[in-house]
């Protein structure tokens, strides 16, 4: 595949096929990566987080259910 170099941009070039711009930088693409990794990783502790938190909800829940329950009997 052949790449036109984007005037400007020294990471940035156009493809000759697709004619989309593509970042030909590979520092700049694993920092990209690297980035993305961290960004998930912390969605899924927000989600953990999140479900924990539900969890605890519905345990407490429980708790004064049984609490109000066993003294109207």
């Amino acid at each position: 595949m052949k790449y036109i170099p984007v005037k400007g941009h020294p990471g940035l070039a156009r493809s000759s096929t697709s004619g989309a711009i593509i970042n030909i930088n590979s520092s700049e693409m694993s920092q990209a990566r690297g980035r993305k990794k961290i960004w998930q990783r912390q969605r899924d502790e927000i989600t953990d987080l999140k479900n924990d938190v539900a969890e605890m909800k519905f345990m407490l829940q429980k708790l004064i259910e049984e609490k109000h329950g066993s003294h109207s009997n």
